[in-house]
């Protein structure tokens, strides 16, 4: 499957993809699901898990970050085998963070959801 972005709000835009927070910007790679499983589910699930995981999880993000600046691009790429789904996250961090702390934050979100929606799919 290909890899999909993010629809920024209007500050979002404003700031652009290159837009550096108080501490830099940095590329996180998050594997989330089965990399390992010979199981194959339909694109339906995949884009159901992916859906359930990537929205909220954003959406809470956001929350915490106080906007959406903090994550000026976002793409996706899915593997129907697993499944899994590979999330590219530019993070401009934020005043008050770190890459590691910003990291953990992010990973958790997005593992948790997947994990929760796996469950309740599969």
């Amino acid at each position: 499957m290909g890899w999909f972005g993010r629809q920024k709000s209007a500050r979002g835009k404003e700031a652009g993809a290159g837009a550096a927070g108080p501490g830099g910007v940095f590329l996180l790679v998050l594997a989330v699901g089965d990399e390992q499983s010979e199981r194959t589910v339909s694109a339906e699930v995949v884009a159901q898990l992916v859906g359930a995981t990537k929205g909220p999880a954003l959406a809470a993000l956001d929350r915490y970050f106080g906007g959406d600046a903090w994550c000026p691009e976002i793409k996706t790429h899915t593997s129907r085998q697993g499944p899994c789904a590979y999330f590219a996250v530019t993070v401009a961090v934020q005043r008050g963070e770190t890459q590691a702390s910003m990291s953990q934050r992010i990973r958790a979100e997005f593992i948790s959801r997947w994990d929760q929606e796996a469950g309740r799919l599969l």
